[in-house]
This record gives C-alpha cells, structure tokens and sequence, in this order.
C-alpha cells in the first residue's frame, strides 16, 4: 500500500483467488481504515477468481456506504474480461475499460 495526493493506493497482483481472499480482505479493510480516497492499482494481476471479484465489489460498497472514493489506477486485461464474463464491470466502474478492449 502507498498514498498518492490524499488517496491510499493498494497494488494488487499476480494471482488474486479464494486461497488468497483473507489476506487481500486485510489489505482492503486497512485501507478504508485510514478515511482516504482509495486507488487500486491491478496492473499485475495475472489472475482472478469470483471470489476475489465478490471482494472487491464489496470493497466498492464498503467505500460507497463511507463516502470514501474508490477508483482504479490501473487495471489488467484478464480483471476487466473477467468482471465482465460474470456482469460484474459496471459494478466494479470497469465498465469503459472493458469498452476500450472492444474492437
């Protein structure tokens, strides 16, 4: 986790599944602990899961219900195709990142 202009931005990476849900929760919930703004970057995620999808999308909420702002400073392919196969991007405010991939 780092902070960037009043914003704690967490990186997530590799591969984001259930075995690695309870770590990644932990991760998430210190940061809307601090009060900021929370910026996720997924640059390097390789892989993800319902699971880790569900997470986040209660991340979202979580942030919503706090009036905390959560937005994306990068994503992954494989992120935005994934949400997208389960409806889940617009959920997730992915849905103009998957539009871009979009021929």
């Amino acid at each position: 986790m780092g902070s960037e202009e009043n914003a704690t931005v967490v990186s997530l990476k590799g591969s984001l599944d259930i075995s690695g849900c309870a770590e990644l929760h932990e991760r998430l919930e210190q940061a809307i602990g601090e009060g900021q703004a929370l910026l996720l970057d997924a640059t390097g995620v390789e892989r993800v899961d319902t699971a880790a999808l569900q997470l986040l999308v209660a991340t979202f909420r979580e942030c919503q219900n706090r009036g905390l702002r959560i937005d994306w400073q990068s994503t992954s392919d494989v992120l935005c195709r994934n949400a997208a196969t389960i409806g889940l991007e617009s959920e997730l405010a992915l849905a103009a990142a998957v539009q871009e991939e979009t021929p």
